[in-house]
């Protein structure tokens, strides 16, 4: 059986390669090597590989990409970048990967919103989950989990990141 596959590294745009399945997890382990240590240095831009962890939609990178959620590559990186910018991809890679991932990522985007307490990653997880499943679709599983939630501090939380969802709807196009 064969998939398609994204190879990516710092600096070269990403190239859909068509490889045998087998590869793939050994090709998301080297993406998730790679984005380590850039994700963990913000002078280093981490985007291409994060990027294509998306495109492969590596579940085993939620981790990794949710403690991460606000990462902004460095400033110089995106306003030099030879292509058409787009909000997503050069500005909050990981939130951009993790919409992509889907719903995979879905408890790990909850989870890491409710623990937080940064707004910053509050507003990161609501636009990961806007666009990852449209803002009514969001909103309506974000309520199931509130409506099924135990531990009380997490309904605040949930109830903030359902504001940010209707907030960045209202103010901005992701997609």
């Amino acid at each position: 059986m064969f998939c398609a596959i994204v190879v990516a590294s710092a600096g070269m745009m990403c190239q859909a390669q068509t490889w045998p399945e087998a590869a793939r997890a050994a090709e998301v382990a080297r993406l998730i090597a790679a984005a380590r240590p850039l994700l963990a240095d913000s002078d280093h831009d981490a985007k291409y590989p994060v990027h294509a962890l998306g495109i492969l939609r590596a579940e085993e990178a939620v981790p990794l990409l949710v403690g991460h959620i606000g990462y902004m590559p460095p400033a110089r990186k995106v306003i030099a970048s030879d292509e058409a910018p787009r909000l997503l991809r050069d500005m909050l890679p990981c939130v951009e990967a993790l919409a992509k991932i889907g719903h995979p990522a879905f408890d790990a985007v909850v989870r890491k919103a409710c623990a937080t307490d940064d707004d910053f990653h509050v507003m990161c997880a609501a636009i990961t989950l806007r666009v990852a499943f449209g803002p009514d679709d969001a909103i309506t599983l974000l309520r199931a989990r509130k409506a099924a939630c135990k531990i009380d501090r997490e309904r605040p939380r949930i109830d903030q990141v359902i504001e940010e969802i209707d907030k960045t709807y209202r103010q901005v196009n992701f997609r």
